[in-house]
């Protein structure tokens, strides 16, 4: 089934369309966090960074982990909305906790309690278990380079219909001959 990318990035951004349909408002770019929940963002790290978002209910778990108790009933920080006219604030408090910290440390802290997760470079994804046991980075043989290449595969996968990348893009005329005489059609 083709899924049409701009279709999906909307679908992906969906909060954008809500924000203009409820309040018109037009978003600005905000950097490495949520326009609305908070804390919900990238955190840097010592030694790199870290997704966490912890808006809602899990408001109270980054409070006692920060040593910050306080701060889960603090008129300031007790909501999201009060969160958010404190925003800098907030942020502060958690970027200097992370920033205390490996990405490891972090995650192996928050891991399960709030969604949290590494940030990773594009070399990290080389060395991601996950997305070679989900064949998501392929090797292929491709003309002219003096090793094989890797490419993202597709994230869709079927089990009647398996897709996925298996050979490199086409040089120009390479399977002009194949596809004429598929039609009935002699070659060039």
């Amino acid at each position: 089934m083709p899924l049409p990318m701009y279709d999906a990035l909307v679908a992906l951004c969906e909060e954008t369309v809500y924000r203009w349909s409820y309040w018109e408002r037009v978003d600005r770019p905000n950097g490495h966090h949520h326009p609305v929940h908070i804390p919900f963002g990238i955190f840097p790290t010592a030694d790199g960074a870290c997704a966490l978002a912890a808006p809602t209910h899990h408001w109270p778990l980054p409070c006692e982990i920060l040593g910050r108790p306080d701060l889960i009933d603090d008129p300031r920080t007790r909501t999201n909305r009060d969160r958010n006219a404190n925003r800098a604030m907030v942020e502060d408090l958690i970027t200097a906790w992370t920033s205390a910290r490996t990405t490891a440390q972090v995650v192996a802290e928050l891991g399960g309690k709030i969604p949290v997760g590494p940030v990773h470079t594009n070399a990290d994804l080389f060395t991601d278990p996950h997305l070679r046991a989900r064949e998501m980075l392929v090797d292929i043989e491709t003309p002219g380079a003096t090793r094989a290449t890797t490419f993202a595969s597709t994230a869709i996968k079927y089990t009647a219909t398996p897709g996925g990348v298996s050979r490199p893009a086409p040089r120009l005329g390479e399977h002009t001959d194949e596809v004429l005489a598929e039609i009935g059609r002699s070659g060039r």
